[in-house]
């Protein structure tokens, strides 16, 4: 159903890359919102509009919803080598919204009015007329985002076969966690991995991403790889400890975003990713419990 509203609106769910929205006014409106309304929320959460803050451009306009892929001649083997594509600017400004916006605060701590408004729609119903309701909204996310997602794993899973490391599990493990962290805005922000984290914890978008398997072979086999290696504990734990450990990821990308934000010394990239793939491994890895 959401991706026939997609279509209707004129939004093809194909993930490829998302709108440049906005200008200055729309988001000095918003950073007005925001100023009115992020009292009581932690310092944690609070950092993804310090980051949109920060992507002020010289001109004083600021492009914080852009979400857009690094330059392909630079980056030729990720996803930032795939095109960008115009959509037209509802629909899309509300996924993009939405998406910052979960991100920053989770599923159930931004209302559909915020949405809106950070959106720049101006009718209060334009969220529901599109999506109907908040697990609809997180649909249409992932609608948009599954297919590069998956399009992107599966070159790394036929890379895994060629270099013979289908049972190293952390070759695998960066097979299921790099293409959501390669996934970046114009400004080098990761705001799908903000967004998928909390979704993960959400207790109905669990079961809606496990729905969704059969959209993402890819992300099946590699997940059938893992389990292979540890055969003695069940898929279903091996699945949820996965679960886990990809959330707990996606807080360090988040909170290491938070310090280049800030301007705070982080660990270099490649040292960040191997301690994170690392830690994912030996969450999953462990023995079976024992009856």
């Amino acid at each position: 159903m959401i991706e026939r509203r997609l279509r209707e609106a004129g939004v093809q769910p194909i993930g490829v890359d998302l709108l440049r929205l906005g200008n200055a006014s729309r988001q000095n409106r918003s950073a007005t919102m925001f100023s009115r309304s992020i009292a009581g929320y932690s310092n944690f959460e609070l950092c993804s509009f310090r980051i949109a803050s920060r992507e002020t451009n010289e001109n004083g306009g600021v492009d914080a919803g852009r979400l857009d892929h690094r330059d392909a001649v630079e980056q030729p083997d990720t996803m930032a080598a795939r095109p960008p594509r115009a959509y037209k600017s509802t629909p899309m400004a509300i996924i993009e919204a939405a998406e910052r916006l979960f991100g920053a605060y989770g599923i159930e701590g931004v209302s559909l009015r915020q949405i809106g408004l950070e959106a720049n729609v101006a009718n209060k119903s334009a969220v529901t007329y599109h999506f109907g309701d908040r697990d609809e909204l997180v649909r249409a996310i992932w609608a948009q985002r599954l297919p590069t997602l998956e399009a992107r794993r599966r070159l790394l899973v036929r890379q895994l076969y060629e270099r013979h490391q289908e049972s190293d599990p952390h070759a695998i493990t960066r097979v299921l966690v790099l293409p959501n962290y390669e996934l970046l805005d114009a400004h080098g922000v990761h705001r799908y991995s903000a967004f998928f984290r909390h979704a993960l914890r959400w207790r109905q978008g669990k079961e809606m991403r496990s729905a969704e398997m059969a959209l993402t072979p890819a992300s099946s086999e590699a997940l059938d790889l893992l389990n292979a290696i540890i055969p003695d504990v069940p898929h279903q734990l091996t699945a949820d400890r996965f679960r886990y450990a990809s959330c707990t990821f996606f807080d360090m990308v988040f909170d290491r975003d938070c310090d280049l934000a800030e301007g705070l010394p982080v660990m270099p990239e490649d040292q960040f990713l191997a301690e994170g793939v690392d830690m994912i491994v030996a969450i999953c890895m462990r023995p079976a419990p024992q009856a």
